[in-house]
């Protein structure tokens, strides 16, 4: 209990934008550092597990790339270390770290982190200004949708993605606390209104026990919601009317990013640079630098095509490994719905998706053990 406490306690401080020693640091070393001592310690008197190293080559890759790229433009030195830092999480959690344990951590420091964001909500609704619930509220207008600590409502709802998943799939991970868990995330995705109510659409559909060819219409179904959410934008105007923009504002972050791409190719345009200028968030507003708010192609645009290939050879390895069990079938899933949620959001920085391509990436220990004692370790 007490170490879920306090990973707990770290995984929600990591949400936090604060002050950093070294300038604008992506990623707080210290408290990197703790999760990275709170995963290992439980764990000390286990044997190091194997990791798949045409994996950690394609991370080494991705590191290694991102530093080339900050060296040729001469910036972005403080987000290498973040990368790494992320690099590092994937590798403590596969080689070393207990899964259930992790798991744990991450449903309980996301559901400290939906309880704040609806702290937030409850206060602005009762006509009290906080910056725990989105102030802007989007282009709708809608103040109340919960933040919390988070930088954004769509950043609260990626990182109780997967949790929300563990909680309504599996029973033995939270026990008496699944049902008290259930309504906290629920209610969250809910006031939330956020494009990953798709991806946890998807994640609960992909884990039914419903039949193939259903399953088959239901994803059709969500890519046809995802395709239209992005091709068309909702705001309210001066007058307080819902009207339409075309194009949307994520087609023109896309097209700003593309450009982006085009013209550096190879370096990208430097890390924690912004590829998309846009005139933000309705099409007569002031120019805003952005990102690009898809994954692949923020990657691309900001590291170059070399680091995009990386990335994707660590994602390729993670999905095409066979569960070992109903857990690790759900982590599957989870990620497929966090590749889901990509499409739409840049996710590539977040600490929590470095956990569990890392859990995905682990070589099974049964497994090892049974080899050596097979008497074919040699051979």
């Amino acid at each position: 209990m007490l170490f879920l406490l306090a990973a707990a306690a770290v995984l929600f401080g990591l949400q936090i934008p604060l002050p950093h020693f070294f300038g604008a640091i992506p990623s707080d070393l210290l408290a990197g550092a703790a999760v990275v001592a709170l995963m290992v310690c439980p764990a000390t008197d286990e044997p190091r597990r194997r990791v798949d190293p045409v994996a950690l080559l394609a991370v080494g890759g991705y590191v290694g790339w991102a530093a080339l790229s900050a060296a040729g433009h001469r910036c972005g030195y403080a987000r290498v270390v973040g990368v790494a830092d992320l690099a590092g999480l994937l590798w403590m959690a596969a080689a070393y770290a207990r899964r259930e344990l992790i798991l744990r951590a991450l449903v309980a420091g996301a559901a400290l982190a939906c309880l704040v964001g609806l702290l937030g909500s409850v206060l602005m609704l009762l006509g009290h200004l906080t910056p725990l619930s989105s102030l802007r509220g989007g282009d709708l207008g809608l103040p109340w949708r919960p933040k919390g600590l988070c930088v954004t409502t769509n950043a609260l709802a990626a990182l109780a993605l997967v949790p929300t998943l563990l909680v309504f799939r599996d029973c033995t991970l939270t026990g008496r606390w699944r049902r008290p868990l259930q309504v906290l995330f629920a209610v969250t995705f809910a006031c939330s209104l956020s494009r990953s109510l798709l991806a946890l659409a998807l994640g609960l559909l992909l884990s039914s026990q419903v039949k193939r060819t259903w399953k088959g219409i239901g994803v059709a179904t969500l890519l046809l919601f995802a395709f239209l959410s992005v091709r068309l934008d909702l705001y309210r105007d001066a007058r307080g009317l819902v009207v339409a923009t075309t194009p949307s504002l994520r087609v023109r972050m896309n097209t700003a990013a593309w450009h982006s791409l085009v013209q550096h190719p190879w370096l990208g345009t430097g890390p924690g640079s912004l590829t998309a200028p846009v005139h933000a968030p309705r099409p007569t507003d002031d120019l805003t630098p952005m990102s690009a708010h898809l994954t692949w192609l923020d990657v691309a645009a900001t590291l170059g095509l070399p680091a995009l290939l990386a990335f994707g050879l660590i994602w390729v390895r993670a999905l095409s490994a066979s569960p070992r069990d109903e857990i690790d079938r759900l982590l599957l899933i989870g990620l497929y719905a966090i590749l889901f949620d990509s499409l739409t959001v840049d996710v590539e920085n977040f600490r929590h998706l470095w956990l569990l391509l890392g859990l995905r990436l682990r070589k099974s220990l049964l497994f090892c053990c049974r080899w050596r004692w097979a008497g074919l370790a040699g051979s």
